[in-house]
């Protein structure tokens, strides 16, 4: 299958799919800001969930292309999990929840195994009570989405 790339610079899939890595790149930037790193977790959140949207929006992304996204998207195990969590920070009350009872979050000081020093991560419930680290949802919902737009045949690569 070739490859689709968007035309647009600063518009786009491959623009806001290039905003969703830098957001994860600032979630796994150390910090010892709670607010900070929540912030960041939920921008996260909502800019991973939006890529859907620009892909429909995306006028150089093939009808084909689109409709391989809004299935693959049916079936996501992480995406809609981070779509819930953007959701519940958006409207306060998430009565729609896709990922179960709907995910929850708590902000928690953990040491890593790797590390001499504490570090924040979000722990986060996946709707069906089980609680996992907000970085671990965040690098899955990235390798979920490059496995989707590699399906649909949409380039990944960042521009040169």
């Amino acid at each position: 299958m070739r490859k689709t790339q968007s035309k647009a610079d600063l518009v786009g899939y491959r623009n806001q799919f290039d905003r969703v890595r830098r957001m994860l790149e600032r979630i796994y930037a150390s910090t010892d800001d709670e607010h900070a790193f929540t912030d960041d977790l939920l921008s996260f959140c909502m800019h991973c969930t939006h890529l859907a949207n620009w892909i429909e929006c995306d006028r150089y992304v093939p009808s084909r292309s689109k409709h391989i996204v809004a299935q693959a998207l049916t079936t996501a195990k992480w995406l809609p999990i981070c779509r819930d969590i953007a959701n519940g920070a958006k409207q306060v009350r998430l009565d729609k929840p896709k990922s179960g009872k709907a995910a929850k979050s708590s902000v928690k000081r953990a040491k890593r195994a790797d590390q001499e020093r504490f570090t924040l991560d979000a722990f986060l419930d996946d709707g069906q009570g089980h609680p996992i680290p907000g970085r671990t949802i965040a690098l899955n919902c990235v390798n979920e989405w490059r496995a989707i737009l590699r399906d649909a045949g949409l380039t990944t690569r960042r521009p040169s």
